[in-house]
């Protein structure tokens, strides 16, 4: 197998990368180790650079914001989703604590509103309503479970799978 000249060349820029060092770990990292982000400025121009913290220190930050403050993640998550279906939203952190259950009103699961991954007992916001959207009255802790069974099927259509599943015992 002959190397291409132009695959080796590559291995030489490496050494040549810029790096930075992380505000947090006070390590030299290379620059691929850090975020980019961009912000519009005053005069509209986009201008781009890199995070002061790399990529595993703003990770852990993110993990330790998640335990600290579990329902203003939530509310951002929610109200995130809630842009991108270009559905009303109008909940808080604290309004979101205040209706927090720590059980699954449908199947009676303790809820974990820390998980890292999504399991049965995961903590999720449901809309009572879909087309209300995420507005106070509209919402309530469910299972990820529950919320996964409910999906979007109406009371009537659940009757009838209930009464077909009860059929076939």
């Amino acid at each position: 197998m002959m190397v291409d000249e132009e695959y080796l060349n590559l291995f030489d820029k490496l050494d040549k990368l810029p790096a930075k060092v992380c505000t947090k770990c006070k390590k030299d990292k290379l620059i691929t180790e850090y975020y980019k982000r961009r912000r519009v400025r005053s005069d509209d121009t986009i201008e781009t650079y890199h995070n002061s913290k790399c990529k595993t220190c703003e990770k852990e930050r993110e993990q330790e914001y998640k335990k600290e403050k579990p329902f203003s993640r939530r509310c951002v998550d929610v109200k995130r989703q809630a842009t991108k279906k270009k559905i009303p939203f109008n909940l808080t952190a604290e309004y979101l604590e205040s209706i927090w259950t720590k059980k699954c009103p449908v199947l009676g699961l303790e809820l974990d509103i820390n998980s890292g991954k999504t399991q049965d007992n995961s903590a999720q916001i449901d809309r009572l309503v879909p087309a209300k959207g995420y507005v106070k009255g509209n919402v309530s802790w469910l299972s990820f479970r529950a919320n996964r069974l409910k999906s979007n099927a109406t009371a009537k259509e659940h009757m009838q799978i209930a009464q077909w599943m009860l059929g076939q015992l």
